[in-house]
């Protein structure tokens, strides 16, 4: 996991810190109630709420999309030790943004084609 973080720091310039993120694996269900509402279609595969959950279906997947959502997860760990961001719509979509950025980059340096889609609401 230190070479995730070690990614995320130099994706985005934040400070590295000197303790990793916990990390723990949930079922879909949990991203469903939890991120999702209830609804059934719920295509979240991670979260950052003070600590990182990740689905548990993301070990199935090909093993460079599953350390792309956890550097992504990572940044928000970073974001929130920071200091830097508020508690506003925009600064929400900035964090997601630049949590999208470095998942796609880390895919990109890993030569995966796959390209990360944002799907992020407005603030309007």
């Amino acid at each position: 996991m230190e070479a995730l973080l070690a990614w995320a720091v130099l994706l985005t310039g934040y400070e590295a810190p000197e303790v990793l993120p916990i990390i723990e694996y949930k079922e879909h269900s949990y991203f469903v109630d939890r991120a999702c509402g209830g609804t059934e279609w719920c295509s979240m595969r991670g979260l950052y709420d003070g600590q990182i959950y990740i689905d548990e279906a993301m070990k199935d997947v090909p093993a460079e999309r599953h350390r792309a959502l956890l550097v992504h997860e990572m940044v928000h760990y970073l974001q929130d030790l920071s200091g830097k961001w508020e508690d506003t719509c925009e600064d929400k979509v900035a964090r997601e943004r630049e949590a999208y950025a470095a998942q796609q980059a880390y895919l990109t340096a890993h030569g995966s084609p796959v390209t990360i889609s944002m799907k992020l609401g407005s603030c309007k």
